[in-house]
């Protein structure tokens, strides 16, 4: 699919994200917009020589914790690019630390609104001590 071809209501059932979708098609900034909605994360990720570390939160409702992480990981395996995988299970979207079970979070999306960009919520624990050690291993 091509940027030209998004029709910004079918890219998500969640009215938040359609919303935001037909803002970024709005003639003023449709050019950036659509570019924006036909980027493929894993076509770039796979042209990266450097290693990648895919970090992925286990409470994220903005990207699918399993199928958007592996097909990270699968391009970067099929062009012969290290790549390593970490989920935090504790971790939302940001990888901020939510209390709130995954669930609950699904259920009530309204939830992160006010807080979700809060300064003082902070990245969750396991993820730094993580990427601490993938930073150390290489």
């Amino acid at each position: 699919m091509t940027g030209q071809d998004v029709d910004p209501k079918s890219v998500s059932s969640h009215p938040q994200v359609a919303a935001v979708m037909s803002a970024l098609m709005s003639p003023q900034v449709a050019r950036i917009g659509r570019a924006l909605a036909s980027f493929e994360p894993s076509q770039a990720a796979a042209g990266i020589a450097a290693p990648v570390l895919v970090l992925q939160g286990g409470k994220d409702v903005q990207v699918d914790p399993v199928e958007d992480a592996a097909r990270l990981c699968a391009v970067r395996r099929s062009a012969g690019q290290a790549v390593d995988y970490y989920l935090s299970p504790l971790a939302d979207h940001l990888l901020k630390a939510e209390l709130r079970s995954l669930e609950e979070v699904r259920a009530n999306p309204q939830l992160l609104q006010t807080p979700y960009n809060a300064p003082d919520r902070t990245l969750a624990d396991d993820l730094v001590e993580a990427l601490a050690q993938w930073i150390r291993d290489h």
